[in-house]
């Protein structure tokens, strides 16, 4: 493989590795959760601050 065809493959994979970067970046900076969850009619039970799982043990957690 010559050196250009080297060069194009790596920059174009630094264009990629950037921009998908850049966009979680941007993505999670922009994106503010506003509880409770009523995107599905279950979620609201589970997603209301702090105190939703207080009673309720973990599904795959057996104590005894």
């Amino acid at each position: 493989m010559n050196k250009m065809v080297f060069r194009k493959i790596f920059f174009i994979w630094l264009a990629w590795a950037l921009i998908v970067i850049g966009f979680q970046s941007l993505a999670t900076a922009r994106f503010q959760p506003v509880f409770p969850d009523m995107a599905q009619e279950w979620t609201a039970t589970y997603t209301v601050p702090a105190t939703y799982q207080v009673g309720r043990p973990l599904p795959w957690w057996n104590p005894s």
